[in-house]
């Protein structure tokens, strides 16, 4: 097949938009999108689809951002397009979800596109190019992705299409040349505390310069081979499952005597699998959770492991089930008879001090006016970053898919293997306070703080959280806490 030799030749050649669809491109006003919707809106008529282009607003940019969007509303204009404009609050979804601004502003844009494609949209068009492929590759290998991530993106996910991807940045920029197209710089693009800019500006640069100036082709090329592997995988996988997996009334089984036959990989997959099958989704599956039950296949009848969700796998005669485990290790009816909410906006008095009394503990919260000494993470009294706590914080007793960030890379820890390393025993773990938002604990009272939530260099706002028992301070505080009362 003769290689595309114009960006609208690419869209044709890509085959991913059908007549009689409606699509929904998304327009930033950058180069890529420019280049896209311009061609887009050239083969509208030929390949017999509708067209409405969807401009995000991230109000990150302050008076940059406005005059993108009217230059946005300018363009849509002059090429007779339908333009919808979504404005989403980026630095306030990043900080109540504890996001990057990198990775709230990408939540939101894919939020913002699902949202409009339900109003009767047939695919949403992306203007990602084999330089980004590349990128994202990259990205994926350095944090340690599996086959899923080294796929890179693909030309067509769900509703998402990449007419473009498998075009060169170059040819972008002499499309762009060459039909006068008219688009905008984003300065957030050259900005380096973004780690993918600094792939994007620093790394690849780098290793095109030094090691493979095609690098971005081998890159594209390595995703497109990984992509035909995940392919043959997930048929393997599928064949596989049929003949391991039974269904029964309270979960799944997998035959223990095939799965052990199986190569490690395989046996990993199929686990993913089960999950899937059983729970619905793999939300939040982790490699360490897969590991786990892997682990079951050496171990003798009746072992079982946590998952996810409430969810277990078991062994039993020498099979896998997964199952909803019910009241252990931790009763979930216990814990919401203990759970106590309390807010972190401190106003009581001009004080700066809340109190609360919690099955016979005293709960303090109190703002410290400046930096306080370093503590040891197993006292009953810690001073946090208050801007990162979140406010619907509460004090509970563990749950079973409890778990505990335990480094500035987010890695995660299950709430119950961190106190068993600490030596404790197992009927008293689930009498532990922890501080907890969801399924994160931001605090196991008396043995470690979570990330990020420690006090740093760059910490502004400090809370003292302190528990304490039947001591005579404590008797003080309840009494100030039944006056004020």
């Amino acid at each position: 097949m003769e290689k595309p030799k114009t960006i609208q030749q690419r869209i044709i050649a890509a085959q991913l938009i059908q007549p009689g669809e409606r699509i929904l491109a998304g327009f930033s006003g950058g180069s890529d999108s420019a280049a896209l919707c311009h061609a887009l809106a050239e083969l509208r008529r030929e390949l017999g689809f509708s067209l409405e282009l969807l401009y995000i607003q991230h109000n990150l940019r302050g008076e940059e951002s406005l005059a993108e969007e009217a230059f946005v509303r300018e363009w849509a204009e002059r090429y007779d397009c339908r333009l919808s404009i979504r404005a989403v609050n980026v630095r306030e979804t990043a900080k109540q979800q504890k996001l990057s601004i990198e990775t709230a502003a990408r939540k939101l844009r894919y939020l913002a596109f699902q949202e409009r494609a339900e109003s009767g949209f047939d695919k949403v068009a992306l203007a990602h190019h084999a330089k980004d492929q590349a990128e994202t590759v990259l990205q994926h290998f350095l944090r340690g992705s599996g086959v899923d991530g080294l796929c890179g993106m693909k030309p067509q996910n769900g509703i998402y299409i990449r007419p473009l991807l498998l075009a060169s940045k170059e040819e972008i920029k002499d499309y762009l040349q060459k039909e006068n197209i008219a688009w905008r710089e984003d300065s957030s693009n050259e900005d380096r505390q973004y780690r993918r800019n600094r792939i994007r500006h620093e790394l690849l640069p780098y290793l095109q310069t030094h090691f493979n100036p095609n690098l971005v082709q081998t890159l594209t090329e390595n995703a497109k081979q990984m992509q035909d592997l995940q392919l043959y995988l997930q048929e393997q996988t599928e064949q596989e499952f049929e003949q391991l997996a039974y269904r029964e009334a309270d979960g799944l089984r997998l035959a223990g005597d095939r799965l052990k036959r199986l190569s490690v990989f395989l046996q990993r997959l199929l686990i993913r699998r089960a999950v899937q099958e059983a729970k619905g989704n793999t939300a939040d599956l982790e490699s360490t959770h897969i590991a786990r039950a892997v682990s079951l296949l050496e171990k003798e009848n009746g072992k079982r492991e946590d998952l996810i969700g409430g969810w277990q796998v078991k062994k039993e005669a020498g099979d896998l089930i997964f199952f909803r485990q019910e009241g252990e290790p931790w009763p979930r009816e216990k814990t919401v008879k203990n759970t106590e909410f309390f807010p972190l906006r401190l106003d009581i008095s001009g004080r700066k001090r809340y109190i609360k009394i919690i099955e016979g503990f005293v709960f303090c919260a109190r703002i410290l006016e400046q930096r306080p000494e370093k503590r040891d993470q197993k006292k009953w009294s810690q001073v946090f970053d208050m801007d990162f706590l979140p406010a619907e914080a509460v004090l509970r007793h563990p749950l079973p898919e409890d778990y505990i960030r335990i480094d500035r890379q987010g890695r995660k820890k299950r709430l119950k293997d961190l106190l068993a390393d600490q030596k404790l025993a197992r009927e008293k773990r689930s009498r532990v306070p922890v501080l907890a938002a969801g399924s994160e604990i931001l605090w196991a009272v008396g043995y470690r703080v979570g990330y990020p939530y420690r006090v740093t260099e760059a910490t502004k706002n400090y809370l003292e959280l302190t528990i304490l028992g039947r001591t005579g301070k404590c008797q003080g505080l309840r009494k100030e806490y039944q006056d004020r009362k």
